[in-house]
């Protein structure tokens, strides 16, 4: 499994292995080759495997009031905006490396205080 996954299952105490579901996932078709007056479409169907992730109630909360804040900022400010105001902090931390260590202080911090709320 990738980083991001071990990352998510640290964070939320999650167990993550195959479900027994299966799910078929129709391909993007393309238009039939030989006969372009005709609106028939090829397609292929792909089947995959679930996911089942186990996981504590709190954090399983917890991740969706995570969710819902974020589609709320995005509906409100928009994900340019977003994506410019992370661009502009990431600028100012590294052109002013007192700002870069204050920055640095408080993740330490919060990583601190955040272990105390598991």
């Amino acid at each position: 499994m990738n980083n991001d996954v071990e990352h998510f299952k640290n964070k939320y105490r999650a167990t993550v292995s195959q479900g027994r579901m299966r799910y078929t996932i129709p391909t993007r078709g393309s238009m039939y080759p030989y006969d372009l007056s005709d609106t028939y479409f090829e397609t292929t169907i792909k089947t995959e495997y679930s996911v089942q992730i186990d996981m504590s109630q709190r954090d399983f909360d917890h991740l969706v009031h995570m969710q819902n804040n974020f589609y709320d900022i995005i509906d409100r400010r928009g994900p340019c905006e977003i994506v410019e105001d992370y661009e502009r902090q990431l600028r100012i931390r590294r052109d002013n490396p007192s700002v870069r260590i204050a920055y640095e202080k408080y993740l330490n911090l919060l990583g601190i205080v955040d272990s105390h709320y598991d």
